[in-house]
């Protein structure tokens, strides 16, 4: 299988790149921005977890806005949000903060996100996060990252939850995981189950 760099900048080849049917192959003619996000989950050494998320927005020219600008390959913005966690997937406290926002009051929010301490990982997470940071109530790009970090934490905890009996089977959560299909069949016969799948639902 081929593979390639991720390393900022670069491109995969041809072969890996997916294109619609009908759409004629063109020449990139210019990188115009880079978005980075960089999740991590750490184990503590008093039993709670720490899942760190960091969004950096940059772009290769100049950017001006109405109230600041940037050289080129200066940060528009460059954050960080932190989720403490229990084994339960609960958040016990969590804070943000801004090295760059796009706007000079852009950080004021950040305290804000404290309001996530109690907030349970699980179905319903995206929901719960948009009544207590949703819109003006906190910052678009802190509050996007909730959702991959949300999965990352799943990611990082699951092996160690799996041991211990404190995960589920995510049945209908994706694709894969749908109750009619083969790879629920073959490892999960016991949640293997008919779907009413309509066409275009």
């Amino acid at each position: 299988m081929p593979t390639w760099s991720s390393n900022p900048g670069s491109t995969p080849p041809p072969e890996m790149q997916p294109r619609p049917a009908a759409a004629a192959p063109a020449e990139r003619e210019a990188l115009v921005h880079t978005r980075s996000l960089d999740i991590r989950v750490f184990r503590r050494n008093d039993g709670l977890w720490d899942v760190e998320g960091r969004m950096v927005d940059i772009k290769p020219v100049a950017y001006h806005m109405k109230d600041s600008s940037r050289a080129a390959g200066e940060p528009l913005h460059d954050m960080v949000l932190c989720l403490t966690i229990d084994a339960d997937l609960t958040v016990t406290s969590a804070w943000a903060h801004m090295h760059r926002g796009a706007h000079d009051l852009c950080p004021a929010i950040t305290p804000d996100y404290s309001k996530l301490a109690g907030l349970r990982i699980g179905p319903g997470w995206n929901r719960k996060v948009r009544e207590r940071v949703g819109a003006i109530q906190g910052c678009t790009h802190l509050t996007e990252m909730l959702g991959q970090m949300a999965t990352a934490a799943m990611q990082g905890m699951w092996q160690e939850l799996a041991e211990t009996g404190a995960t589920s089977v995510p049945i209908n959560t994706c694709h894969a995981y749908a109750s009619d299909s083969a790879y629920v069949k073959e490892f999960f016969p016991e949640h293997f189950a008919p779907l009413n799948r309509k066409a275009g639902g």
